[in-house]
């Protein structure tokens, strides 16, 4: 045999035990992983853990809602719509602000001024202006209907669309913290209860997993139009209603 294909041989097989080394290496480490993953799934999976779970909810009524009006000016002065623009904004502001409602709680969400073009897209046939007002309203009560006296001035000034409106509870944390512990005692009557009829011996707690449910309701989207002039007609009922928040918690005990 010729001494070159001596050489080509010895090294291809030189190359064909590497590579077999690298492939044996390889399948070594994969299962390798594969095995501490299923150990890890058998831990999760762990049959000597007792779960129980308890739940808590209260009725609450919204005392916060959150408003926002707006118009839209058009025309082919640009600088006349955006004086209208800000005499509107300006007026209802200042109407909404003789309601009590704090400067904070009033700012100007969206001002946007664009050309308007005709049926081709080409020429500039005048100009629009589109406003928005938000409003904070703090302490609301059915009594009092801060909110559609908001409404009210609001159009009677120009600003005559009902953008959004919504609402929410001030103190919802306070309230989950009380319910989250009420919802751990209502686990805690469960777990003496089944585990004793179940003759389970349970040691520590091992953890402690909680969730909750309120409903935030938005009809942000649903712009609604109100009559200019609308100052000198009765304001509108705006009532948030009640909701139920809720807490829900698992407790993790370990059985022994």
């Amino acid at each position: 045999m010729p001494h070159y294909v001596r050489e080509y041989l010895k090294t291809v097989f030189t190359f064909a035990t590497k590579a077999m080394f690298v492939f044996f290496l390889v399948l070594i480490l994969v299962m390798l992983a594969f095995a501490q993953l299923f150990r890890q799934s058998q831990q999760l999976q762990d049959p000597q853990h007792y779960r129980v779970q308890g739940t808590a909810e209260r009725k609450v009524t919204p005392d916060t809602i959150y408003l926002t009006v707006g118009t839209r000016v058009e025309g082919s002065d640009i600088v006349a719509i955006q004086t209208e623009a800000n005499n509107k904004i300006n007026a209802a502001v200042k109407a909404i602000e003789n309601l009590g409602i704090p400067k904070e709680n009033i700012r100007t969400s969206e001002y946007a001024l664009n050309p308007e073009y005709d049926r081709e897209g080409r020429d500039i046939t005048g100009y629009s202006v589109n406003i928005e007002v938000r409003v904070t309203v703090e302490d609301a009560t059915l009594e009092e209907n801060k909110a559609g006296d908001v409404i009210k001035v609001a159009s009677g000034n120009g600003l005559n669309e009902v953008r959004s409106l919504s609402y929410e509870v001030s103190n919802r944390e306070e309230i989950l913290e009380e319910l989250k512990l009420e919802a751990i005692e209502d686990a805690k009557g469960k777990k003496d209860a089944v585990a004793d009829a179940a003759g389970l011996r349970l040691g520590d707690l091992k953890s402690v997993e909680e969730g909750y449910y309120y409903p935030y309701y938005d009809n942000f989207g649903r712009a609604e139009t109100v009559s200019d002039g609308a100052a000198a007609a009765p304001s509108v009922q705006i009532s948030p209603g009640q909701s139920e928040l809720s807490i829900t918690v698992t407790l993790v005990y370990e059985i022994l």
